[in-house]
């Protein structure tokens, strides 16, 4: 079987494109996504500087509390908005009752985008 070329940074295009689209179910999967592109790269970062996960508890929550505790600042900061994506996420994703609108997906994009220019930073720092 070939090598899949994906990256979770193409779904950061898609989520742009699908924000556009301004219907419900557009905005909501432009949340989800967005949320992946972020994690992903998260998750990355703190298994190559951390180590792996422990299995007992979501890979989600290890990610984002990993880096929001952690003594540097910068860490903390991205551990923060990681947090906040994911209950944007939640609510997208779970929550049918709350309505998704363009701010929220506007807002998951915003921090997406933020989370992997900071964790470029801080890769960079290693150098």
């Amino acid at each position: 079987m070939a090598a899949s070329s994906f990256r979770w940074s193409d779904f950061l295009g898609v989520a742009n494109k699908l924000q556009l689209g301004g219907d419900e179910a557009s905005l909501r999967t432009a949340v989800s996504r967005a949320y992946y592109v972020a994690f992903h790269a998260a998750k990355g970062y703190v298994e190559r500087t951390q180590g792996a996960f422990h299995r007992r508890s979501s890979e989600h929550d290890q990610t984002w509390t990993a880096l929001s505790s952690s003594g540097d600042a910068e860490e903390a900061t991205i551990g923060q908005w990681g947090s906040d994506l994911c209950r944007l996420r939640i609510n997208a994703d779970y929550k049918l009752q709350k309505s998704t609108q363009s701010r929220e997906a506007l807002q998951a994009l915003s921090y997406a985008r933020k989370i992997r220019e900071g964790l470029g930073k801080l890769a960079g720092k290693g150098d």
